[in-house]
This record gives structure tokens, C-alpha cells and sequence, in this order.
């Protein structure tokens, strides 16, 4: 892409967030950029959700172009293609709270966006998880940061997927619908499992749960089980609703039963924490709804 070409992208993906198009069908335009843009649009995203979108200083974005100009055709003469994103949004000289945010994503996130496709393994990846990581801590509505979550997972079982072709040997960490098939072998989605006979009576209690899985992925391509549990969902927010059955906080519905563990009965505009798993039909199961921390363990 030529450098005109890559600020009339940028711009043009800002501009499309701003007015209100979602941010996928922003990436569905220009689908080749996709992977590269995500994770930058989705930064800018987090801090118009905590400030609003008139605060990034978009001004400064412009003038911070002509470092990623000449950093991308440092790198098209080197290395062909290889991510002429690197160095955009690295010379904020307005200093705000939300480009200090902002900046601070972006580093974690993009840092020569060699960590966006990083895996397991690989020296740039817990720069990948960091940004992961700090994105979630935003003080964001409950329904974008589980949609976070979700696409976070999503990554981590793609990783092991392209791990399992590259017949490396490494940890990996996932997660993913337990399932027996009809042979006997295990699953997580369509990853499959190396299960010795001790771990299969605790497979057969989690079978059919969204889990989360610990695994060493060896040289033969083949995952091998060190540890799993049920794969648990931290929601926080404003009680909007509760009626006995189901709990709404903030836009997330949950579904309460007799074996959710109340600390206090939640009212209408209480903030409240509310420890989750996912149902077998991707919907949410409080398993404890409380106004502290949420307690580390009995609620599985």
C-alpha cells in the first residue's frame, strides 16, 4: 500500500468510528488490512468509551505520520509488506489523559505490530497479552468488555491452531466447549486433546462446559492436558434489573438459580460484581453476585 493510500485508511477507518459505523463493518472494507487494524481501532474505541470521541487528539495523530511514512518504507525495502503500521500514533505531542491512554495501548499493542501476530513462544507475545490485558481494565460498559473477552479467546484458540502447524513446543493457554466424540477423543472446539487415564474422570465432569484449558503443544502437533477448569466471566456494572431469575447489569442479562451464591440481594443502581460462566447455549449463569471482591474459589 502506498503511503498515501495507508493515511487515507487511517483516516478514513477514524472517521467512519466516529460517525457511528461498528467497527467491523469498518474492517470489512478494507479486509486485507483487517488483522493489522483491529487491535489500533479497537484501542482508539477504549478511550472514546471512557472519554469520549472529541477527546483523542486527532491532530496530533496527523502530525505523527510522517514518522510512519518513513518508518514503512524503511520496511517495504527490507522486508516486503511486513506491517508498514509500526510507527503510527508514536509522536503524540498533545498530552491529554486519553492520548496518555492511548499511547500507552498503542505501545503495549503495536510496537512494531510484530506482536499482533505473535504466538506462544514467541518474544513479542507478552507485549500482545499486556495490551489484552490493559484494554480490559478500562472502565468500559459490561457488554463491550465481555465482547473483548470473547475476541481475546477467539485469538488464543487461533494461536494454538497455527502453533499445531508450525509443530512447535510450547505452553498454550485456551479455551473452548469440552466435548467427547463418538471415538472417545476429547475436544475443546476442534482442538483436540492427549488426555492420560487420571484426567478423565475430571474431563467427564466438565464435559459440554466452556472451559479453560492449560496444555503443552508438542513437536507431533498434538495438544497434551496439564490443567482445566471452567472458564469463568468477572461482569461489574449497575444493577439495571433484578427479578429472582434473571440479573441485568448494565446491558448484560444473567441468569440466576437456586445454586447462585447471593452476598446481598442486589437493588435497582447498586454496582455489583458478578461471577459468571457460560450456559450451553453461549448465555451467562451467575454463580455469585456480590458488592466486593468476588471470592476465589467454591463457585464451581
Amino acid at each position: 500500500m502506498k503511503d498515501q493510500e495507508l493515511n487515507h485508511l487511517l483516516d478514513e477507518s477514524l472517521a467512519r468510528l466516529q460517525a457511528g459505523e461498528t467497527l467491523e463493518a469498518v474492517l470489512a472494507r478494507n479486509p486485507e488490512w483487517a488483522a493489522d487494524m483491529r487491535p489500533i481501532l479497537e484501542s482508539v474505541m477504549a478511550v472514546w468509551q471512557t472519554r469520549g470521541s472529541d477527546t483523542v487528539p486527532v491532530a496530533a495523530m496527523v502530525r505523527s505520520r510522517e514518522r510512519l511514512l518513513v518508518e514503512a518504507q524503511r520496511r517495504r525495502a527490507l522486508e516486503p509488506r511486513r506491517n508498514p503500521l509500526f510507527a503510527w500514533l508514536s509522536n503524540f505531542r498533545t498530552v491529554t489523559v486519553s492520548a496518555v491512554i492511548l499511547v500507552v495501548v498503542l505501545t503495549l499493542g503495536v510496537t512494531g505490530l510484530s506482536s499482533l501476530n505473535a504466538l506462544p513462544g514467541d518474544p513479542f507475545y507478552p507485549m500482545k497479552l499486556a495490551a489484552e490485558t490493559f484494554t480490559l481494565s478500562l472502565p468500559v460498559k459490561a457488554s463491550v468488555r465481555l465482547a473483548w473477552q470473547d475476541s481475546y479467546d477467539l485469538r488464543r484458540r487461533q494461536e494454538v491452531e497455527g502453533l499445531i502447524g508450525r509443530h512447535s513446543e510450547v505452553e498454550v493457554h485456551f479455551t473452548g466447549h469440552l466435548t467427547k466424540s463418538e471415538d472417545g477423543r476429547w475436544m475443546v472446539d476442534e482442538i483436540p486433546l492427549v488426555v492420560t487415564d487420571d484426567r478423565i474422570a475430571l474431563l467427564e465432569k466438565y464435559n459440554g462446559r466452556f472451559v479453560y484449558v492449560v496444555a503443552d503443544l508438542l513437536t507431533d502437533g498434538q495438544a497434551y492436558l496439564e490443567g482445566i477448569d471452567t472458564r469463568l466471566y468477572e461482569i461489574t456494572g449497575e444493577v439495571k434489573e433484578f427479578d429472582g431469575a434473571s440479573l441485568r447489569v448494565d446491558d448484560v442479562t444473567l441468569l440466576v438459580t437456586h445454586d447462585t451464591l447471593i452476598d446481598m440481594p442486589p437493588t435497582v443502581g447498586d454496582a455489583v460484581t458478578v461471577t459468571s460462566m457460560r450456559t450451553g447455549d453461549g448465555g451467562l449463569l451467575a454463580l455469585w453476585i456480590g458488592k466486593g471482591p468476588a471470592p476465589q474459589s467454591g463457585l464451581k
